[in-house]
Formats: structure tokens, C-alpha cells, sequence
């Protein structure tokens, strides 16, 4: 005998066999005890979730002769015929592959005959989104006004590419994804049935993979029953899924957050030569990113992928290896690097690099965080950046600049008033700034690579904006809403429409970073008096010190 897949051996075939899909199941029903049965539905969704088998469970209560509580009897001739696709009057339709006007012309002449057999002929045209335009055209009047005795069901994944005409036409059923604990309630049914014992983490695994889709989930089951066996445990589901155990994933990610570069490569180097898919553990790991980032806004009360409680002997130790604000910072790098590895043969060396740039995270601190890290060393020396100052005088060589006051907005002012646009390189600093306070927060990431690079060219419509390393000016790039909030942002500042361009350069980021102000090799003396981690502040972010601070046994004199 033929051996029938689990997909299709337990296709639901009634109402309440229909997983995660009540809010519809139950407006189907009452249509029908109600008597208020439309001429056209639309079902839409994801792959996997029902539509075309909650379709066929519809028709069959339309046109089963011994429906009881709008539930086909599923013994009856009429509904058998319909389970195995071959009732004469409900004609299921592949809308990939009958998609022009010629296949519809033989759709609209067959309604206009009644049905053999049953009250109702129904069509059901599967991604129907596939049809071309003119065969939608060809297809409206029928639609807008059917025989009584024709009913249509449309499913689509894609209903962005159906006509409004259509949809306007249709009472339309968009049908949610499954959640992991009813695909692991019924693949533990399931399995009960086909007499093999499974873990229920290793049931979590399934659901998770299979994406929210039943179907998805039934395949990975019946493929691990005939690699296993009667007894699936999580470690040979790992092995079909190409996934890490989770233990190996978390402690990636432990290195990846206290900057163990040796342990992180070997276990990359280990993923590598073992044949794993880089792309698919880098989705792992991303996923427990986001796990990671709730349990530290919400604790035990946050929830994974799964539904599952957030267990705090498992998160509470990584949790203590980072912050919040990190952990945001890396999961978008690790977006980032994930698109890149899925498209470049280098996939490898992305992973590597990524993630000793996140090892290094902490080095490319904003200037901002540095100076905080100043005044809590002046607040415990002598040298106080609070006390009270002499303003020093103007002198020549402040000629040209910015009062910030007047014609450039400072970051608590902007956008206020009015920048020109040549001013933007001068005060890039103070530009940043703006930035940070403006734009939204979901761009962090973003205007923390803009602190690696330089205000290179300006022209009266354009911004050209130099990185020093590749990869950041990649991933700046590639988020274009970054781009439109930044040019926005811009047109605000200037009344201008400016186009923003990214460029990369192999010259040292500290030639001319900071739009290009900065202190004099022959100023070092200046600052002698300084305690070393001002000047060293000074001297990485090119800095001037606009107004000398009295000591605090001067200030007590």
C-alpha cells in the first residue's frame, strides 16, 4: 500500500479538527446555521496554516446532504469525494499554473451550469494571486454578480498582489500563524497515534522551525520519525534541523558579550568544519539575542519564541555579562551580518569579523560616554570640571567658527533654527548630537558607526559621509530608513533637500574626524597641566579646551 504522508493522513476534516484558526472557523459556522452564506471569500495567510483544508471543510458543509450543526458528516459520498479532490462539483484550481484569460474564460462559461450533484459549485483557486491582470479582469463580472448556485474560494499567501476589484468583491479571512504550544499539541497527538515516544523540548524544536506553519511542522515530524525512529530525543532533531544545541548557542553568545575571542573562534571554526549552516546559527543565536533582551526588561515574566516562560536559572547568569542597551546594539549587527553571510561565499570570515567588532564594542565609545568617564576622574582630582570659570578671550584663531547660540542649533535647541548647509561640516560634533536626540532609538546602532566616520564633502544638495571601515559603512548603507530619517532630519535643519551618500576610505579615521576640529601637535604643552585622561580625550577626539578650569585650591583662595 501506498504510504501516505502525516500532512495529509491527518488533514483536518471537520470544524473543530482546524488548529489555531477559531476566530474564523467560528464566523464559517455561523454563516451557515445562520443562512447567510457570501458568494466569494479570500483567505490569506502564510504557508501551512489551513486555508486551502478549511476550504474544502467549508464545501463540504455546503454541499453535504446530511450536515448537522454546520459539520459535514464526512461518510456521505459527497463528502469523501471532496476530501480526495475529485467531487465533480468543487473544482480546485492551481492559480499558478491556470493564470490566464483563457482559463478563466473556461471557469466562467462552466458556472453558468448547474451542479450535478450537489446545491452548490464551488471553486476553489488557490494563490490566486498568480492569476495575470486581464484574468482578474476577465473574472470580475462573474464575481461581482454569480449565479445563485456558484460560490468562489480564494486563497492567497500574497493578498498585496490581488486587485482591490477583487477584494472589494470578497469577504476576506486573514488567517493567523500557529502558535508553538498548539503545533506541539498536535504533533504530540499525532505521535501518540503513530506509537513514537518524542521529548517535548524536541517538539518545541519542530514548531519553532516550522515557522508558525502546521503543515511545515507535520513534514520535520515525519522526516525525523523515518531518520529516528520510535524515540526522537532533541539532540537528533538538532542534527535534521542543522541547528546547534541550545547550550552551544548560549555560550557564544556569553563570549560574544565578555569578549572571549578565543573560545568564540574555536566555536565557529568548530560550526564551520562540521558542515553547519552559518546563516541558520546565526538565526539561533539572533533569536536568543531577543530572549536575552527580554529577560532583562521584563525577568521571569518575559516569554520566548515557544510561549515558554523565560526559566531565570537559564538567562539571570547571561543577563549579567551585558546590558540592555548592548544587547540591542549587538542583535542589529548580528541582522546586519546575517543578510550578508545568506549572500556572500565568504560567509565565514562576515561571522568572524563580526563578531570580534562586537568583542571590541566598547572601544568605540561615543565621545559623550568619555566625557562623563572624565568628570567622574576630575570630581576625585584637583582638577574640577564644575567649578567656577574665567572666560578666556576670544582670540583670532576661533575666526569662522559657529556661535552655537546664533546660527548653529545646538542638540537641546535643534531644529529651532536655520543651519546652512557648509555649517554641518564645521560642527559635526554638535551635528551627532542632534542626531542622537532626534532620531528614533531603533537607530542606535546606526549613529553609533556615524561617530567612526567624518563629514568628507558637502555641496549645496548633498552630504557625503566617509567610514574607515567597510563594514560599517555596509551596514549604515543598507538600512535605508536610517538614510530617509537622516535626510529628513537634514531638510529640517536646512530647509534643503539633501541627499546623503556613504563612502569608505582606507586613510585612518583620525585624520580630520570631528569636522576637522582639533588642537595642534605644537599645543601639547598647553595641556600639560591636565590630568592624562583629559589629554588623552583631547587628543583622540581632536579636541579644544575652550576655557581653562581653576583648581580647587585656587578656587578656595
Amino acid at each position: 500500500m501506498t504510504y501516505l504522508v502525516i500532512a495529509r493522513k491527518y488533514r483536518p476534516q471537520t470544524f473543530e479538527e482546524v488548529v489555531g484558526q477559531s476566530h474564523i472557523v467560528e464566523t464559517l459556522r455561523n454563516s451557515i446555521l445562520s443562512g447567510r452564506v457570501g458568494h466569494a471569500y479570500l483567505f490569506s495567510g502564510s504557508r501551512g496554516v489551513g486555508k486551502t483544508s478549511l476550504a474544502r471543510i467549508f464545501a463540504k458543509s455546503l454541499n453535504c446532504p446530511e450536515v448537522k450543526d454546520a459539520n459535514p458528516c464526512n461518510r456521505c459520498e459527497t463528502c469523501e469525494s471532496i476530501s480526495a479532490g475529485t467531487n465533480i462539483d468543487v473544482i480546485e484550481i492551481d492559480g499558478a499554473s491556470h493564470r490566464s484569460v483563457e482559463d478563466i474564460e473556461v471557469l466562467r462559461d462552466g458556472s453558468q451550469y448547474m451542479p450535478t450533484r450537489s446545491p452548490y459549485k464551488i471553486y476553489i483557486i488557490d494563490e490566486v494571486h498568480m492569476l495575470t491582470r486581464h484574468a482578474f479582469n476577465a473574472l470580475l463580472k462573474t464575481l461581482e454578480e454569480p449565479p445563485p448556485h456558484v460560490k468562489f474560494i480564494f486563497a492567497t499567501t500574497e493578498p498585496n498582489k490581488v486587485p482591490d476589484t477583487i477584494l472589494s468583491r470578497c469577504q476576506r479571512f486573514d488567517f493567523r500563524r500557529i502558535t508553538p504550544q498548539d503545533i506541539v499539541e498536535r504533533l504530540r497527538q499525532i505521535a501518540e497515534k503513530e506509537g513514537v515516544d518524542i521529548e517535548t523540548s524536541a517538539l518545541y524544536q519542530i514548531a519553532q522551525a516550522s515557522n508558525g506553519g502546521m503543515r511545515d511542522a507535520q513534514s520535520l515530524l515525519d522526516q525525523a520519525i523515518s531518520f529516528c525512529g520510535a524515540k526522537l530525543t532533541s539532540e537528533e532533531i538538532s542534527r535534521i534541523l542543522g541547528t546547534l544545541p541550545q547550550v552551544k548557542v548560549l555560550d557564544f553568545i556569553r563570549f560574544l558579550n565578555e569578549g572571549r575571542k578565543e573560545e568564540g573562534l574555536a566555536l565557529i571554526d568548530e560550526i564551520y568544519w562540521m558542515g553547519g549552516d552559518l546563516s541558520l546559527f546565526l538565526e539561533q543565536v539572533v533569536e536568543n539575542m531577543r530572549n536575552l533582551m527580554v529577560f532583562l526588561s521584563l525577568g521571569e515574566r518575559g516569554r520566548d519564541f515557544s510561549g515558554a516562560p523565560l526559566r531565570e536559572e537559564v538567562w539571570r547568569p547571561l543577563a549579567k555579562t551585558t546590558t540592555l542597551p548592548k544587547a540591542i546594539a549587538f542583535t542589529q549587527a548580528l541582522i546586519a551580518a546575517k543578510k550578508k553571510v545568506r549572500q556572500d561565499s565568504q560567509a565565514r570570515v562576515i561571522l568572524e569579523m563580526t563578531f570580534l567588532y562586537l568583542c571590541h564594542f566598547d572601544e568605540f565609545l561615543r565621545p559623550s560616554n568619555l566625557l562623563r568617564k572624565v568628570e567622574d576622574f576630575s570630581s576625585k582630582s584637583s582638577f574640577s570640571l564644575t567649578s567656577p570659570l574665567t572666560p578666556k578671550p576670544t582670540s583670532s584663531s576661533t575666526k569662522g567658527k559657529l556661535p552655537v547660540s546664533a546660527s548653529t542649533p545646538s542638540a537641546s535647541s535643534a531644529p529651532s533654527a536655520i543651519w546652512k548647509v557648509e555649517e554641518i561640516k564645521n560642527n559635526w560634533t554638535n551635528f551627532l548630537e542632534i542626531l542622537h536626540k532626534k532620531l528614533d532609538k531603533s537607530f542606535s546602532l546606526c549613529l553609533t558607526y556615524l561617530e567612526e566616520a567624518k563629514c568628507e564633502k558637502i555641496t549645496s544638495d548633498s552630504i557625503t559621509i566617509c567610514f574607515f571601515q567597510d563594514f560599517l559603512k555596509e551596514v549604515v548603507e543598507e538600512n535605508q530608513e536610517f538614510k530617509r530619517a537622516l535626510e529628513n532630519l537634514l531638510f529640517q535643519l536646512t530647509q534643503k533637500k539633501i541627499t546623503v551618500y556613504f563612502t569608505y576610505s582606507s586613510l585612518s579615521s583620525t585624520q580630520g574626524t570631528l569636522g576637522g576640529r582639533g588642537c595642534k601637535s605644537g599645543d601639547s604643552a598647553e595641556y600639560s597641566h591636565l590630568p592624562e585622561i583629559v589629554q588623552k580625550a583631547i587628543e583622540m577626539f581632536q579636541g579644544t579646551l575652550l576655557r581653562p578650569r581653576e583648581t580647587s585650591s585656587e578656587t578656595n583662595k
